[in-house]
């Protein structure tokens, strides 16, 4: 396959997560809440809400059997097509990689994505806590999420991320938020209208 980059990768790199807080208590105010929230890879912010979000520092090769990499890519909520089109191989490749153990370097793409996951969590909560503390009325969050026919009509906002790594840094965000007894909503988005 020809060596395109793909749109994950860059410093640019949004990671697809909008959170809107609010204040469950009254639907009648919804400015209580703290907003959408877009979390980027890392900095500079370049849009009123958006939240930078550290690279976290990896090797460029990981050494993984091809069990370890099976798990890796099934706890990133990759597909084998989305895998394939995330390193730009074939299905074959990664079905292969899964026996055989990857290469370094897509083993360290592939946990590269599982940090980025789960850094992107960790800053969603942080903020949301941060928010809760000067606004004590907003007490839970909705978070959205589209539908895999949907899903490319949200490119500009998720810039490629796969669809099932967006899915999980959706589940992940929620389970931190819950174990910060943080009432969580997962609803669909309406495509072409992100806050709805």
């Amino acid at each position: 396959m020809a060596n395109r980059k793909r749109p994950w990768q860059g410093a640019e790199r949004r990671l697809g997560l909008k959170l809107f807080g609010r204040d469950l208590t009254d639907r009648q105010q919804p400015d209580a809440g703290i907003g959408w929230m877009l979390l980027r890879l890392r900095p500079p912010v370049i849009e009123e809400g958006e939240v930078p979000v550290p690279a976290p520092g990896l090797p460029e090769q990981v050494d993984l059997t091809g069990a370890e990499y099976r798990t890796l890519r099934e706890d990133c909520g990759l597909s084998l097509a989305e895998t394939a089109e995330f390193h730009d191989v074939r299905q074959g490749t990664v079905k292969r990689w899964e026996t055989t153990g990857p290469p370094g370097g897509a083993a360290a793409e592939m946990a590269g994505l599982r940090a980025q996951i789960e850094a992107a969590a960790n800053v969603a909560v942080r903020t949301y806590l941060d928010a809760l503390a000067e606004r004590p009325k907003i007490d839970g969050v909705e978070i959205y999420r589209y539908q895999s026919w949907a899903y490319p009509e949200t490119r500009q906002f998720a810039e490629g991320l796969p669809h099932g790594a967006h899915n999980r840094l959706i589940a992940r965000t929620a389970d931190l938020l819950a174990a910060c007894y943080v009432p969580v909503t997962i609803l669909y988005a309406v495509p072409g209208n992100v806050s709805t």
